[in-house]
Formats: structure tokens, C-alpha cells, sequence
């Protein structure tokens, strides 16, 4: 392996590296909600049900806000909530506002019709002077378009009768014990927020096993982008839950959730 090919898997390792707490935390918070009373821990706070969102009577005693930098981001309960519901603005009125500490917040989305969506994350960029900035403030798009010149284009890439045909599906020459890094590429669509488009790139958690095309392995995949300056949206999908070809509308779906929870300083 070339000095080039090693360079650059290092650096999709370091990439993929960093999901981990965000694979971890969703799964500490699900424990949690399923054990937490049956210890005598206090569960996690709710937001207003369904009915109380639509009364128009809708008012919290105390929503928390999470400070990413330009924007809060808020939650209408007085910590964080495992779930956050569909509430629009001004739904619900704010008695009073506690401000809490996050850099990256995690949580499930319910819409209006119950579904639910999980594996959400919402991330405060890092400032540019930071180490860490270059690395973790960078979209999934931007990490392709810096390897891309190690990775091939496959056609006849395919798994549990999921063809991805809305996609460019790219893999990596190099292989890490017998893993190799795929790139999910929209053949035409983008991510589109607030009317502004940018591109996307989804990528298997921690690469495909080699061989296993067509197989039985479980793989995930996520994507992360923009969402206002100083705010990221990472979101995981199962393949085996979510079809490929609804992985862009799913994003917009939640950037437009997570959006009518930023209010501006």
C-alpha cells in the first residue's frame, strides 16, 4: 500500500473513530429510559404531549436551552429529553429558560403522526483555532471529495434487495482487515435546507465487510452536514430499516425539526 493510501485511510479511520460516542450515547440514554426507574433514577423529562401541542393552550414552566454559539438550541421540558417532539413555533410558550452545557446533543424525533425517528445528533462546531476543528467541523461530503482519488466506482453494488440506484456507491482501494470504506453519493439529488441546497455523502459507520455483498452483514450508515453557522447534523440509518433512496428526504426532514429549535442570541 502506497504511502498516499495509507495516509488517507488513517484519515477515514480518524473520521470514523469519532462516531463512536455517538453510536455509544444513544444507547446509554435508551438503557437508561428502559432501567432508570426500576434503580430510583429520575427518567427523562417529556415534552408537552400531542393534544396539549395542538390546544393552543400550550405553556412550559421551564424550557432548556442549549447554547451552539450563534443559536440556542431548545427543548420544551426543563433538560434534555430523549424524544423531542413536532412543535412548531410558538406552539408552546416558555415561562422561563434554563440554559444547560452541550456540545453534542442526541435524541429521537416523534412527528405529529407518533413516528418515530432515531439516531439524531445535533454538534456546536469547534472554533477554527481548535486541533480538532478540521476534522470534526467537516461534512461527509467534504471527507469524500479529500480521499476520493483512492476510491473506484462500483455498479453493481447491492445488499437485502437495496440496489442503491439514486447512488454513486464508491469504494476504497485500500482495505483494513478485510473492511473496506464505501461513499454513498446522490446521483442527483442534494441536501436541501431553508431553500438553500448543499451536497451530501452518506458512508458505512466503520466500512463493508469484503465479500459480504448481497450477504447477511449489518451495516450502518451516516451522513453529516450544515445546518446555520456554527451547527452540524449527524444522522445514522439502518439500510435494513430505511431504504436507501430515503436517506435525503429523511435529513430534511429532521434539519427541519432541528431548525425550528434554533432561536438566534
Amino acid at each position: 500500500m502506497s504511502r498516499d493510501l495509507i495516509s488517507n485511510s488513517v484519515v477515514v479511520l480518524r473520521a470514523r473513530l469519532r462516531i463512536v460516542l455517538a453510536l455509544v450515547a444513544p444507547i446509554a440514554a435508551s438503557l437508561f429510559v428502559l432501567t432508570g426507574e426500576a434503580m430510583g433514577a429520575p427518567p427523562f423529562p417529556e415534552e408537552p404531549a400531542p393534544e396539549v401541542i395542538k390546544s393552543g393552550l400550550c405553556r412550559v414552566p421551564v424550557c432548556a436551552e442549549v447554547d451552539f454559539g450563534i443559536y440556542n438550541f431548545r427543548y420544551y421540558a426543563p433538560d434534555r429529553a430523549s424524544t423531542i417532539r413536532s412543535i412548531p413555533r410558538g406552539a408552546c410558550a416558555c415561562e422561563k429558560i434554563r440554559r444547560i452545557q452541550g456540545r453534542h446533543i442526541n435524541f429521537n424525533l416523534e412527528t405529529g403522526d407518533g413516528k418515530i425517528t432515531p439516531g439524531v445528533n445535533v454538534l456546536r462546531s469547534y472554533p477554527p483555532e481548535s486541533p480538532r476543528a478540521k476534522a470534526a467541523n467537516a461534512t461527509t461530503w467534504e471527507e469524500y471529495d479529500r480521499v476520493k482519488g483512492d476510491f473506484d466506482e462500483v455498479n453493481d453494488f447491492k445488499w437485502n434487495g437495496d440496489t442503491f440506484s439514486s447512488f454513486h456507491v464508491f469504494r476504497s482501494r485500500y482495505s483494513r482487515r478485510e473492511v473496506r470504506d464505501y461513499f454513498f453519493v446522490p446521483r442527483l439529488n442534494e441536501f436541501r435546507i431553508g431553500g438553500q441546497g448543499q451536497p451530501i455523502a452518506f458512508t458505512p459507520a466503520f466500512g463493508f465487510p469484503i465479500g459480504e455483498q448481497g450477504g447477511t452483514a449489518r451495516f450502518r450508515v451516516f451522513a453529516q452536514v450544515r445546518l446555520a453557522p456554527g451547527v452540524l447534523l449527524f444522522q445514522f440509518f439502518s439500510p435494513q430499516l430505511v431504504p436507501s433512496n430515503d436517506w435525503i428526504a429523511s435529513m430534511e426532514s429532521s434539519a427541519e425539526f432541528i431548525e425550528s429549535r434554533l432561536f438566534a442570541k
